[in-house]
């Protein structure tokens, strides 16, 4: 059965990798080994005949040779050539060797030539060299021949076998030792991150109280750092749905309260106000009040399920939007005078949503402003300011259920952000000497 790789465990992976490398590197030796001696000890022959010529002569205009004898330099067998024809051996050889050599001398170009001769069980190297022979036999001075200085190639092979076995003994010692490391490295390597698995399966749990500490400096301890962010970020978000849902109570718990009691009051024909008509307004102003924080729930919640997904954008006029909500927010508070100062500006954005941001913005500053709110446009970023009090906690003022001195619900502004969000635009407050400025840079980030 065939068996993925990557379906075993990190140790079983980083090992059978470790020794398939170390397989491969120990197969490529063990080929191209046997080759590469045999080159080298071919030039160490060659080497050991020169070396033994070199012995055999004395040096000269030409190379002179004593009378040879019959002794051997390092298995270095030696024939030598006379001018006449005559042929003294060392030892016995083919006569398809001694032809072999004539026809060399025959094509010498050189002093020395270097041959590779093998017929049967006969295989040898050897080189030939021009030399003046001493020979008073002949009754002469000196005479040209040539010295042949030749080696058996088991004398090579014979070394190659020896060296051959011998590092593929290392070699075998050497990968049966990597298993060690391998074994080591693995545990080093994996340890860590079923540790980090575990870490994470706990965090899956919804056990993240424990912290995630990797005491390491490379991948693996940045990843833990990343798991323990996300530990952190899973607790601050948890600690938000905690207090969004005592939020959420809280605000439903008192209008419901009051509906119930006033109700309950009614039916045993008490008026707390003192009439029914009072009374009954009473209920469907917190009835109005409940619809209002429901629908903020609501829509807030289809805020969060709409991240990810493309907005519904048009291109509108943005100062024709701000002129009809002033219409429609200029008879809540006479006192306030709402001020637009944008000349035509074509925005391309879901223009519900934008009407959603500026009235929860114009809603807001109603409740603080003292006598004015204007809208400007200053290098794409949309200012709406108003001269009230300035803001206690402005990092805040985004936050879900943070209500200022005059908050009803306090989802208002968290809508705000949500939508500006979705849009990829900015939204930020700062107080000013006069007053408060909301600013929404209309860029996209």
């Amino acid at each position: 059965m065939k068996i993925k790789l990557k379906n075993l465990s990190l140790f079983y992976q980083i090992s059978i990798v470790i020794c398939i490398i170390t397989i491969s590197i120990s197969s490529i030796i063990i080929i191209m080994l046997p080759n590469t001696l045999r080159d080298f000890f071919t030039k160490e022959i060659y080497s050991t005949i020169d070396t033994a010529q070199s012995n055999f002569i004395n040096p000269g205009e030409l190379p002179n040779i004593k009378k040879p004898n019959s002794s051997d330099i390092r298995t270095v067998n030696h024939i030598l050539l006379y001018g006449n024809g005559n042929i003294n051996l060392q030892v016995q050889v083919p006569l398809d060797f001694i032809s072999e050599i004539q026809l060399n001398i025959k094509d010498m170009d050189k002093e020395k030539e270097s041959y590779h001769f093998s017929k049967g069980n006969f295989n040898v190297f050897y080189t030939i060299r021009k030399v003046n022979i001493e020979n008073s036999f002949l009754n002469s001075q000196s005479e040209t021949g040539y010295l042949v200085s030749f080696i058996h190639d088991s004398y090579r092979e014979d070394l190659v076998n020896t060296l051959y076995k011998k590092l593929v003994s290392i070699t075998m010692l050497i990968l049966l030792i990597s298993f060690i490391p391998a074994f080591l490295l693995s545990k080093y390597l994996s340890k860590p991150l079923v540790n980090l698995e575990k870490k994470v399966k706990n965090l899956s749990d919804r056990k993240w109280k424990e912290p995630i500490i990797v005491d390491r400096k490379d991948e693996i301890g940045q990843l833990g750092n990343s798991i323990e962010s996300l530990r952190l970020e899973l607790i601050r978000q948890e600690s938000l749905q905690n207090n969004f849902i005592q939020n959420v109570s809280h605000e439903l718990k008192t209008p419901i309260m009051v509906i119930k009691s006033y109700t309950q009051a009614i039916e045993d024909g008490i008026y707390p106000l003192g009439d029914i008509n009072s009374s009954l307004e009473i209920i469907t102003n917190e009835t109005i009040r409940l619809e209002n924080k429901v629908k903020s729930l609501l829509y807030i919640s289809k805020l969060d399920y709409m991240e990810g997904y493309k907005i519904d954008k048009t291109t509108f006029d943005l100062k024709n939007l701000i002129d009809s909500l002033i219409i429609k927010y200029k008879t809540v508070n006479k006192d306030i005078k709402l001020i637009n100062s944008l000349s035509t500006y074509d925005l391309n954005a879901d223009f519900e949503q934008i009407n959603i941001v500026l009235e929860n913005i114009i809603d807001n500053m109603m409740r603080y402003a003292r006598t004015q709110i204007t809208f400007t446009l200053e290098d794409n970023t949309l200012k709406i300011f108003n001269d009230g009090e300035k803001i206690n906690q402005p990092e805040h003022i985004f936050d879900k259920f943070y209500k200022g001195k005059y908050g009803e619900i306090g989802l208002g502004l968290s809508i705000v952000h949500k939508i500006i969000d979705l849009h990829n635009f900015n939204i930020y407050v700062e107080n000013l000497d006069n007053g408060v400025c909301f600013s929404i840079d209309i860029n996209l980030r």
